[in-house]
This record gives structure tokens, C-alpha cells and sequence, in this order.
């Protein structure tokens, strides 16, 4: 690993631990201010944090390309007659165009936002389920296998489809798991945002997913690798350089968002339309709407539900885990009391 001794940088800040994977918010806004791109010498790599430059960063596929840093195993022999390549090696976010394209075109089949608003109704029953019964669970499985790529009419090879069902459970399982703990948490840690929610929830609900996405969106940042040198508000960064896109970063940047350090659930849809918590461009969440809808019926159903639900001790900092890309609340201990009836 080279270290770049005359970067930029941000003297003992890391990111990815404690006190800083906390609050880094304090040191990314002087980032922004003075050294919006930054080297990590400990991890070897480029840091952006504005958020034209992020944006631009994830929309310029061609210079920050998503697979060029990653090295893949190969297919296990006893697997070989099966599978063409290792699915690992089949990720959507660590690929980069024409693969990308081809692939996205046929797994979005799965994933699009009129699919996620049909499976509404079942989310509320599972939702309503898991009040009752203390799984946001979905059969995309047959989708996947169906759908035909527009062009070729060509389906998804074994290990394609192996791929894609991974990284939709990974990602509708574990981060939209990790949305809605967060999310219940900014409510619950100001007792007045939960019950404004409360009296309402129809209304706040979906503003309350997208605000918790823009400021504390579980995924953090993602990785890109430069196919070229290429110079970002004023610094240079050499070709086959790692960057972390830091996305929390610049969904708190003042240049776009109004008082970006305030949870606002009145916050307008044109500036929440903007937050980077889903990414942006090619490699945006294929699972976004599912996640949407999921994350919202959850907060619908615990609000009208549970409307008593409290912090078991308020007192208590809340666990993250260490890490520059997801981070997630470990353990959110809650109290509640008898549930109130479903009308679902």
C-alpha cells in the first residue's frame, strides 16, 4: 500500500471506528469546508465528501468504476457442472457496464416500484404478524426465474439467479433491518417525534423513512476505484486509486439541504429526493422500492399498534458496528404493552 504523506488529510480521523464511527458528522463538515477530498493513510484510500462531487462520482461510471478492485474466487470444482462463474463474482454493485446493464435489466423486473406496492397488503399482514406474535419476507424467487431480458430474451443463468437472490436478501433482510432500527430509534430517543407520528402516521411515515435514510442511511459510503487520474474539487487522485464515495457525508452537505444536522420530518420532498441513501445512477438500489414500502409499513404498523412502544433506558448510548461502509445499530432494547388491535 502506497501512503501519500503530502494529501490531504484528516489528522487521526477513522471512519470506521470508535469515537468516529459515532459521530463522524463533525469531521466531515470541516472535510466539506476545507478538504472535501481527503487521504486515508491507514486504509489506503481517497475520501470524497461534497455532495456534487459524490453524486458525480457515482454517476461517472467510466472513471470511478465499481469492479475494478475486486478479485473474485473461483467456481468450486464439485460445482463447475452447474455454474459457469462463482455467483460472487456476479454482484450488481461490484460490476461495472455492459455486464451491469445486461443483468440490471433483467433483475429490476423483479424489484420495480409498482411490484413492491403490490405486495403491500401481504407486508402489513407480516408486519401486523410479528406485532401479534413477537420476517418482512417476499417470493421474488419466481419473478427472477421468469423474467427475459428485453433485447435477447435471454433469462438468468444459475449462477446469475443465485447472485441477484443473495444480494436481495442481504439487502432486504440486513439493511432494511438496520433502516428500520435506526429509524424507530430517532423517534423513540425524542418522545415528541414518535407521538407526532403517532397522531398521524399516514402522513409522516414515508417522510420519516426518507429523513432516517438521509441521516443515517445504512449504508454509509461505497467504494470505487479510479480508472484514471482525475482531478476532484481541486485535488488530484491517481489512476487505480480506491475512493469511498462517502454518501452520509453529502446528504448532510448545507449546499443542498436545509439545517442538514436537523431530523426534519417536514422536510420537503423536493430537497429528500436528493439524499444519497440509496445511491444514485447506475448502481442505485435494485431492492429501493421494496425497502421503501417495507420500512414504511413497519413504521405504520408499530405506530398504530404499539403507540406505547418506549426505549427500554433512555439513558443508554446505542452499539454500532465498526465499519467504513454499513453501519448498524446492534441492539435496540424496547418496552411495550398490550398491542392495540389490527385493522388491517
Amino acid at each position: 500500500m502506497t501512503v501519500h504523506t503530502e494529501c490531504p488529510h484528516m489528522g487521526d480521523f477513522d471512519p470506521a471506528k470508535a469515537p468516529d464511527v459515532y459521530d463522524p458528522w463533525p469531521a466531515l463538515a470541516v472535510a466539506r469546508d476545507e478538504r472535501p477530498v481527503f487521504f486515508l493513510p491507514q486504509y489506503g484510500m481517497w475520501v470524497l465528501t461534497r455532495y456534487a462531487d459524490v453524486r458525480e462520482a457515482l454517476r461517472d461510471i467510466e472513471t470511478f468504476s465499481s469492479g475494478a478492485h475486486i478479485n473474485f474466487p473461483a467456481v468450486p470444482e464439485k460445482y463447475r457442472d452447474e455454474l459457469e462463474e462463482h455467483p460472487s463474482a456476479l454482484q450488481l454493485n461490484g460490476m461495472d457496464p455492459p455486464r451491469h446493464t445486461y443483468l440490471r435489466r433483467i433483475a429490476q423486473k423483479a424489484f420495480t416500484p409498482a411490484t413492491a406496492k403490490a405486495r403491500e397488503p401481504e407486508f402489513r399482514k407480516i408486519a401486523n404478524r410479528m406485532v401479534d406474535d413477537f420476517i418482512l419476507g417476499d417470493d421474488v424467487v419466481s419473478l427472477l426465474i421468469k423474467a427475459r431480458d428485453d433485447e435477447s430474451d435471454q433469462a438468468l443463468t444459475d449462477a446469475e439467479l443465485v447472485s441477484v437472490v443473495t444480494q436481495s436478501l442481504v439487502g432486504g433482510i440486513d439493511t432494511t433491518g438496520a433502516l428500520i432500527a435506526r429509524m424507530v430509534y430517532m423517534l423513540l430517543a425524542v418522545r415528541e417525534r414518535w407521538d407526532q407520528v403517532c397522531g398521524d402516521p399516514g402522513r409522516y411515515a414515508g417522510a420519516v423513512v426518507e429523513e432516517t435514510l438521509r441521516m443515517h442511511g445504512p449504508i454509509r459510503a461505497v467504494g470505487r476505484t479510479t480508472t484514471r487520474e482525475v482531478e476532484v474539487a481541486g485535488t488530484t487522485i491517481p489512476a487505480g486509486s480506491f475512493v469511498l464515495l462517502h454518501t452520509g457525508s453529502a446528504s448532510r452537505d448545507p449546499s443542498t439541504f436545509e439545517d442538514p444536522g436537523r431530523f426534519d420530518m417536514e422536510r420537503s420532498s423536493a430537497e429528500l429526493n436528493q439524499q444519497l441513501g440509496l445511491g444514485r445512477g447506475t448502481h442505485f438500489c435494485l431492492g429501493a422500492p421494496f425497502a421503501r414500502v417495507a420500512a414504511r409499513v413497519a413504521l405504520e404498523t408499530l405506530t398504530e399498534r404499539m403507540p406505547d412502544l418506549r426505549l427500554a433506558d433512555p439513558e443508554i448510548e446505542i452499539e454500532l458496528n465498526p465499519s467504513l461502509f454499513v453501519v448498524a445499530i446492534q441492539d435496540l432494547e424496547v418496552l411495550w404493552g398490550a398491542p392495540q388491535p389490527s385493522v388491517a
